[in-house]
């Protein structure tokens, strides 16, 4: 607003380098337009649909279940089964299937890494995968390649 143009240029003095002007002037651009929330709209869907088509591969034949309430961004987190020695090895499970996992050019993170827990609690073992820029076409074949790896 022009009554705070002022106090602004007088602010910015002390700052230094800012943001260039172009890319201001960009950003400003498609805000007053409509076009950034076009935009937005559109990824929402797109990576809607992206992640929609990862977790319906996965349900329909991978060992294992989405965690519960998981139900919108840009990734999966897909709880693996218990493993045969049962909650004791979940972490070396994990670990066995990231690996199995890279061995097939997937890179995906395992729970144990992103999840904070009390000292001597054990993580549920699982596989944060992300689907942004995974097309929907190869949902099925990125499904498929994680089954192999628990499976394996």
């Amino acid at each position: 607003p022009p009554a705070l143009a002022d106090a602004l240029a007088r602010a910015r003095d002390g700052l230094g380098a800012l943001a260039p002007v172009t890319e201001q002037l960009a950003l400003a651009d498609l805000l007053t337009t409509g076009a950034f929330e076009r935009h937005l709209r559109r990824m929402r869907r797109q990576y809607g649909r992206r992640r929609r088509a990862v977790l319906e591969s996965l349900t329909r034949a991978t060992p294992g279940r989405a965690a519960p309430g998981m139900d919108a961004g840009l990734h999966v987190l897909w709880l693996l089964p218990d493993p045969a020695d049962g909650p004791a090895g979940r972490e070396a499970e994990e670990q066995r299937v990231l690996r199995a996992c890279r061995e097939q050019g997937l890179t995906l993170l395992g729970l144990a890494d992103c999840s904070a827990r009390p000292a001597g609690s054990r993580p549920a073992g699982g596989l944060v995968i992300g689907c942004a820029n995974l097309p929907e076409a190869r949902a099925g074949e990125v499904a498929a390649a994680i089954t192999r790896a628990i499976t394996g």
